[in-house]
């Protein structure tokens, strides 16, 4: 459970009752306020920003809870549902307060059902991916120079930045050479970078695309609560690049494979394969999870769409 809290209020909250936010927090330190709309505060608490500034905050605060504290009844601004499927939320009356879980979606309960179910899938499949993930990685270490995961920073649940594993597929330094591959670049928009003719891919990265066999170190993402095995696909994307409704992707957890490597993976569009993650997040469901599976399955058998 992490350690620290960012409290989001209003004007009249914190004049009212900073005095037991240190109370509310549990004795976690209070990283700072986010403020509905911007005010002048002491210097008792960091004013970390407005809710329009949500996106840059969150990430910078990783891992910290976010609390909302008001004086009146429910009314939290629509700009958290872009980034949380629930709040903390305290509500004080009188003089006593009340603290729950304030829900913008009915999609949470089946979320903790799905995260513990497909974690134990994931422990359960170590006995066959561990041998496997051995020779792969005596493979790329043998075949080209450089180390034998990948490690970029990925977007992940509420917006926080965490580590992907993967296998290196590329040559050693391949983001040096980004500005000399733009014209074969396949993908459009999001920043991101896709071609079937990238000439930093290795031989052997190329054969572990085909298959996805690059991603099986993301096993221990699952393991480690960062991933899941269905959900949206954790994306080089820089955040300012996304649009505000785009955001709510990030309200669950990245999985291993999502809609669009299902159904779209010959489809260079961004945001139709965003469009395709937040209409998985809509309809999600365990006999929708267990389709995608199989699809992504058949896809991967067969190396169809890999780039």
């Amino acid at each position: 459970m992490s350690q620290d809290v960012i409290i989001v209020c209003d004007e009249k909250s914190y004049r009212l009752h900073a005095d037991k936010f240190p109370l509310l927090s549990n004795g976690r330190e209070i990283i700072g306020l986010v403020t509905e709309t911007e005010f002048p505060v002491n210097c008792r608490y960091k004013a970390l920003g407005s809710l329009k500034d949500l996106r840059r905050i969150i990430p910078e605060c990783n891992g910290s809870e976010i609390m909302v504290v008001s004086t009146e009844p429910p009314d939290i601004d629509h700009e958290l549902q872009h980034y949380f499927m629930a709040v903390k939320h305290v509500q004080f009356h009188d003089a006593d307060y009340q603290v729950r879980d304030f829900r913008f979606t009915d999609k949470q309960p089946y979320l903790k059902w799905k995260y513990t179910l497909e974690y134990s899938l994931a422990l359960l499949s170590l006995p066959i991916a561990l041998p496997l993930m051995a020779v792969i990685g005596i493979l790329v270490k043998l075949t080209s120079a450089g180390p034998m995961l990948y490690r970029p920073e990925r977007i992940g649940e509420n917006l926080r930045p965490f580590k992907v594993y993967k296998f290196r597929t590329m040559v050693r330094n391949a983001h040096t050479l980004n500005s000399h591959m733009e014209h074969i670049n396949e993908m459009s928009g999001g920043g991101l970078f896709k071609s079937s003719q990238d000439p930093r891919v290795t031989w052997l990265g190329r054969w572990l695309r085909k298959f996805s066999l690059d991603e099986l170190p993301q096993v221990f993402n699952i393991l480690r609560g960062e991933m899941t095995i269905i959900g949206p696909r954790p994306l080089s994307t820089p955040i300012e690049l996304y649009k505000s409704h785009q955001l709510r992707r990030f309200t669950v957890r990245p999985g291993l494979g999502c809609v669009w490597q299902a159904y779209y993976r010959q489809d260079t569009d961004f945001d139709r394969w965003i469009q395709s993650d937040l209409e998985y997040i809509d309809r999600m469901s365990p006999l929708l999870d267990m389709k995608l599976f199989l699809r992504i399955i058949w896809n991967v058998i067969f190396g169809k769409g890999a780039r």
